[in-house]
């Protein structure tokens, strides 16, 4: 782990314990990729900025929400009923 990453970790862990609460760091990847994605955000962006190297990975970290799939769905639809 390099030394910002350790700084980063010891403030997190710090300041949770001061909350009184649970949150592992890396939760907030997960969670920041999945807001990410369901605001629109590319997958392959969130890929690059947490820099996976396997698309797979970033898709296991950000989960879509049914709103999400069901917004993605219509405005396809809607382009392909402006198509024909």
């Amino acid at each position: 782990m390099r030394n910002a990453d350790r700084s980063a970790y010891y403030q997190w862990t710090k300041l949770c314990d001061q909350a009184e609460v649970k949150c592992e760091i890396h939760q907030l990847r997960h969670t920041t990729a999945t807001e990410l994605v369901n605001s629109g955000v590319g997958v392959g962006t969130v890929r690059q900025l947490l820099g996976h190297r396997n698309l797979q990975t970033t898709q296991r970290y950000a989960e879509l929400s049914g709103e999400t799939v069901r917004h993605e769905l219509d405005a396809f639809a809607r382009r392909k009923t402006r198509i024909r």
